[in-house]
């Protein structure tokens, strides 16, 4: 019923009407009114609670004080893959992704009983397994004496946000043209990889880059065009990256790159070098073969600036100085490195011309059996002629020739003369013994180094057991399972094979016995002082019964006085090469030594 105020407002009430009776007749009745106003509204709240609890997106989960869950809704379900029938009873803890520790929980807990309630993100799995970040506020539900009687969890799924903050903080740290760390980014690495040669030593290098002719390209050709050659570009040169290295685009046409762990200058200017390279090749974008260039400006930490304030500009203001030399180059930013970086450009340049223009010649070092002083064998040793600067020795080019792809064909342009210079003496009945040619690692380890080396052969005509590999002791030890094979098979094809610069390594002689040696040759520094030093004496004598005991022919290199050799020849050493007996000479002057009777 409605009933009205006074006032006129109505109010909802409940009525009870209860009969009056005497002698079994009803005299009278007595009507209770009883106002429902809260009781209605509460009962309403009820309904819409209900409703909510249904409808709502969120996933709501309702415990005792026991945690079993005792209610969810559809939200929970959906979004857990979880029916009612299946978590009702258990607890919430079926939802535990295995992300959080125990002292998470703990500290959760603690907060309820404190605050009553806790509100934070946290990892769910659900049914399928899938682990999914979610928000979660938790509640305490007392009764009006103040106990509490439920637990309610309402939390919803956020990996749209989470997703969604990731990629602001991309877009915020990143080039969106180009994907590279843009400005913000790279200064914070560069500001920890300078921290990290503070902590632990070493050196970087800082490269700033700005593309040669690309305003006119993005002048003539438009924006788009332009867009498209700096992903090509970016896509090229980030192949000749280490992925420890910072590559990042901080304006229109300018990148910048952190090489960190660097040894010295030079591998900064190898890398300038990989990267003008890369350069070379045109760029084809909407059917226009475009050409590119770069000017590279280096810095380097610690060597030019104390902050990365100070080695971005002495990078940028180095890459001026490139731009000034005439574009597509690199400039150190101090002078005296950059100098020296052009300087081995210029001589690597200058070798591949003088392999091709045959300026290469093999000069020969004759090994000398101790016991008689006959001639053993002979070293083959490079020499280059050189058009400006006349005859250069090995140690000018070679560690040039080794850091880059030169060495395999110098090594092959070495192995090639000797075989033909072998097969000349031969020819003409003159006794040398065999050749000894030193060949780098690289060459040893390339896939196809002994089908190249049987082709030289057989085009050469030289017997194999003529020719002698050299190869050093730090060669041998770094891959030492795979070098016992290969020079297993080198051996099969009756070749000899000496390991130089014995005794500065760190042979293990383990391994030293398996391999299929024929010769040791002793380090020229422990015989410099053989005669008067005691430590290079027993050096020098416990490698020699070392050698002997393996069935190792012993070499001593550097031999230049008589008191060397006597002292050599005493201890039991089998065979000698240096000054004493010739320096290295051409072919046709060692021929008087090999036909001396």
């Amino acid at each position: 019923e409605t009933f009205h105020r006074a006032d006129g407002t109505p109010f909802p009430v409940e009525v009870w009407a209860h009969p009056q009776r005497l002698d079994g007749e009803i005299i009278g009745r007595v009507v209770t009114f009883i106002e429902i106003s809260a009781r209605k509204a509460d009962r309403e709240r009820l309904l819409q609670s209900a409703a909510v609890f249904r409808s709502t997106g969120e996933a709501v989960a309702i415990t005792d004080t026991e945690l079993h869950l005792v209610a969810v809704n559809q939200a929970y379900e959906e979004i857990t893959g979880y029916s009612d029938h299946e978590v009702l009873g258990k607890r919430p803890g079926i939802l535990a992704s295995g992300r959080h520790a125990k002292a998470f929980y703990q500290a959760m807990w603690a907060t309820i009983k404190r605050d009553g309630g806790w509100q934070g993100e946290i990892w769910n799995r659900r049914k399928s397994g899938e682990i999914f970040p979610a928000w979660l506020t938790i509640s305490e539900v007392r009764d009006p004496q103040g106990k509490v009687v439920n637990y309610v969890g309402v939390f919803s799924d956020i990996s749209r946000l989470k997703q969604t903050q990731q990629e602001l903080a991309r877009l915020a740290h990143h080039d969106p043209l180009t994907g590279l760390p843009n400005r913000l980014l790279f200064s914070a690495r560069l500001e920890h990889a300078m921290a990290r040669v503070d902590r632990d030593g070493g050196r970087l290098a800082l490269f700033f880059i700005d593309l040669d002719r690309f305003k006119l390209v993005n002048d003539s050709l438009g924006h788009l065009v332009g867009d498209e050659l700096l992903k090509l570009v970016t896509e090229r040169l980030s192949t000749l990256l280490r992925e420890e290295d910072t590559f990042a685009r901080v304006g229109g046409d300018e990148y910048t790159l952190i090489q960190e762990r660097i040894r010295d200058d030079h591998q900064a200017s190898q890398l300038a070098e990989r990267l003008l390279a890369a350069m070379v090749e045109p760029f084809v974008v909407s059917g226009h073969e475009l050409h590119l260039g770069a000017s590279i400006g280096i810095s380097l930490y610690p060597d030019d600036a104390d902050t990365p304030d100070e080695l971005l500009r002495n990078a940028d203001a180095a890459m001026y100085r490139a731009k000034q030399g005439g574009r597509n180059g690199y400039h150190f930013y101090t002078e005296e490195l950059t100098r020296q970086a052009l300087s081995r450009v210029q001589l690597e340049s200058e070798l591949h011309h003088a392999l091709a223009n045959g300026e290469l010649e093999l000069y020969y070092q004759p090994q000398t059996d101790l016991h008689d002083d006959d001639h053993v064998g002979v070293e083959a040793l490079v020499r280059w002629h050189h058009p400006r600067h006349g005859l250069l020795g090995p140690d000018a080019f070679i560690p040039l020739a080794e850091e880059s792809t030169l060495i395999l064909e110098l090594g092959r342009e070495v192995l090639r003369l000797a075989c033909l210079q072998g097969v000349e003496w031969l020819q003409r009945g003159i006794d040398f013994g065999s050749i000894a040619v030193n060949v780098s690692g690289r060459q040893l380890y390339h896939p196809s180094f002994l089908e190249e080396l049987d082709q030289l052969i057989r085009d050469a005509g030289l017997p194999p057991e003529y020719l002698e590999l050299e190869i050093t002791e730090s060669v041998v030890m770094s891959r030492t399972e795979e070098v016992i094979g290969l020079l297993g098979q080198l051996r099969a094809r009756g070749m000899g094979i000496a390991v130089d610069d014995f005794g500065t390594g760190y042979s293990s002689l383990a391994y030293l016995k398996h391999l299929p040696l024929t010769k040791l040759k002793i380090d020229r520094s422990f015989i410099d002082e053989v005669q008067s030093d005691e430590n290079d004496r027993a050096i020098a004598a416990a490698i020699i019964a070392l050698g002997a005991s393996l069935g190792y022919t012993v070499v001593a290199e550097g031999v230049e006085t008589e008191a060397q050799r006597n002292t050599l020849h005493a201890l039991g050493c089998r065979q000698a090469q240096g000054f004493l007996y010739s320096h290295p000479v051409p072919a046709a002057q060692l021929e008087r030594y090999l036909t001396v009777d």
